[in-house]
């Protein structure tokens, strides 16, 4: 809900002339006009109006946008679902009230009513989460929960967020301005690696779509009291609040691993191209790790069924999130016996943070220097990752431009880094790595950042010689088993469900999806997937992993239902546990 100084009279002109029939608004509020002339106008609220409807790109998610002006007498806008106008009680008037709007006792669903009834001319664009929106212009438009960057005066359609209900933008606020941030927090960071590359991987979530990759995570983790809440808390500052979460949970933009793998999606939507800072992994269950993290760096959630055995809308998303604990992910994972999946282990990079978080220069102590940042991050704020993308906006004006410069620095640096004879699973960590230089690269160009380059290769360095001490190898079996869980995560989209007899035959179909979540490839798309590896050797690896269905002992590949196809083709049918945690790995 956004808001900003208004002039209540010069207001109320257009106010009438949005009202709908038999309500009446004025700078006093919303009045319900009875049927009787000879009854006074009921009070229901203060001023409240639908400036306009709002829908998404294919003319689905209607919703209306509400502005208001609340008791301090600013003006404020909510675009809001309009199913949530049809909830049983009062909860439009309870959140709006919430945002300053007075709404009179036991009038809260003639508010409902009043507002369903508006039916303006306007139209806007709604996206339901934040990040990187797709125009047919290229030109670049970048969604926050209180701002569109990019959008132009007078457009035509104006685009808005149209967030779902009970979604957490709650932390993504400024305090203060981009100098104070960089004097008070980014400074002081320039002594400390891994901080140094806290905030470039932080800066680094808007710029994977144009880079072209998909999210990932950075694990911090070691013995108490080595920084690692504090370097949670500094890279949380750039996007929002970053408040103690122990101190401050209802305000801080970090988050703790206390929830599920399905709490976690409406999470991760909400900070699309952004980062995602949590906390402490021992809180969350061993058992629901690995799948957290595979749905946090493939992009999206769990395919459902409705009531209606219609599949519904999977949530989708981009980012990277920040994680810090204790004991490693891939310790974390094996706590109750179960051997850590190799893709798991390179979508969230282990970092060992008895390296340094905060080293200790000039014989300052590093407790000292952690409480002072710790305050900074919770007092300026917020204002370093939606500048930098303003910048990026403003310079690149458009897509192509933006991925042409992104690609460039990122290829240099990836080549710069990678070391010779380096793993397929070295590499795709460097890339990573590379990301977060090239975002720390251009923020510094763009006057976000206070150091100059050298630091920042350095922190890179830092980082992967940290994580080269404990990472995992690879065979090509499971770079392959990879391969295909990545290729159903990228593309969703072309598997045909098996459980909906009127849906769509998709475009450049792969294979079909069930009801239960498995997966049957067609060989050809199978192929496509595990690209130039052994695509028999990479099946018998789905095989010893029980990740492969088969129905005769000698064969790879099964026949698929009748319900799919009626020539029954051949498929790799892969059980849904591949993109879970199930199943052994290499």
């Amino acid at each position: 809900m956004s808001k900003g100084v208004i002039d209540i009279q010069e207001a109320a002109p257009w106010l009438e002339a949005e009202t709908p029939p038999g309500w009446r608004v004025n700078q006093e509020g919303v009045f319900r006009v009875p049927d009787d002339p000879e009854k006074d106008p009921v009070l229901v609220s203060g001023p409240v109006w639908v400036a306009g409807l709002t829908r998404d790109e294919n003319g689905s998610d209607w919703g209306v946008l509400v502005r208001w002006i609340d008791l301090d007498r600013e003006l404020r806008k909510w675009a809001m679902p309009r199913a949530r106008l049809h909830d049983q009680g009062a909860g439009v008037a309870q959140d709006l009230a919430r945002g300053g709007l007075f709404v009179a006792p036991g009038r809260e669903r003639d508010l409902a009513r009043y507002l369903g009834s508006a039916r303006p001319e306007r139209r806007f664009r709604c996206v339901t989460r934040l990040g990187w929106v797709d125009t047919t212009d290229g030109r670049l438009l970048f969604v926050l929960p209180h701002e569109v960057i990019g959008t132009r005066v007078g457009e035509a359609e104006e685009v808005v967020f149209q967030a779902e209900k009970y979604a957490p933008t709650h932390a993504f606020r400024a305090e203060g301005d981009l100098a104070a941030w960089r004097e008070a927090v980014a400074k002081p960071c320039g002594d400390h690696p891994a901080l140094v590359f806290a905030l470039c991987w932080a800066l680094a979530a808007p710029l994977l779509k144009p880079a072209g990759i998909g999210g990932a995570g950075a694990h911090f983790f070691g013995a108490s009291s080595t920084g690692k809440t504090t370097l949670a808390q500094v890279a949380a500052s750039v996007w929002g609040c970053g408040a103690d979460p122990a101190a401050a949970p209802e305000l801080s933009m970090v988050r703790t691993w206390r929830t599920t793998a399905n709490a976690l999606e409406g999470i991760a939507a909400t900070h699309c191209d952004t980062l995602l800072p949590l906390d402490e992994l021992g809180l969350c269950a061993a058992s629901d790790v690995g799948a957290v993290v595979y749905e946090l760096a493939g992009g999206a959630g769990k395919a459902r069924m409705s009531d209606s055995a219609r599949l519904q809308k999977t949530r989708t998303w981009r980012t990277l999130f920040l994680s810090t604990g204790e004991i490693s992910i891939r310790q974390k994972i094996e706590e109750r016996g179960r051997m850590a999946h190799a893709g798991q282990l390179v979508r969230a990079l282990d970092i060992p943070a008895e390296a340094g978080i905060i080293r200790a220069p000039n014989g300052a102590a590093p407790r000292e220097i952690a409480d002072r940042l710790k305050a900074a991050a919770g007092t300026f704020y917020g204002t370093a990752g939606p500048e930098l993308v303003r910048r990026l906006v403003a310079e690149t004006k458009e897509f192509g431009t933006l991925r042409g410069e992104v690609r460039t620095i990122l290829d240099l640096l990836a080549r710069d880094l990678t070391p010779a004879q380096a793993r397929p699973d070295q590499a795709r960590a460097v890339r990573l790595l590379a990301l977060a230089g090239t975002a720390g690269f251009l923020a510094q160009e763009l006057g976000v950042l206070p150091w100059d380059n050298e630091v920042i290769v350095g922190a890179l360095r830092f980082v992967l010689d940290a994580w080269t001490d404990v990472a995992p190898h690879l065979s090509d079996a499971a770079r392959g088993v990879e391969r295909v869980r990545e290729f159903i995560l990228r593309h969703r989209a072309r598997f045909q469900a098996l459980a909906d007899p009127s849906a769509d035959v998709p475009r450049d179909r792969a294979g079909f999806v069930t009801a239960d979540g498995d997966f049957l490839i067609l060989p050809s798309a199978f192929a496509e997937a595990v690209g130039d590896l052994d695509h028999r050797a990479v099946a018998r690896e789905l095989l010893a992993r029980q990740l492969l269905k088969v129905d005769q002992s000698d064969r790879l590949v099964s026949k698929a239902p009748r319900s799919a196809d009626a020539g029954r083709p051949p498929v790799y049918w892969v059980r849904a546990a591949l993109l879970e945690e199930e199943g052994d790995a290499p």
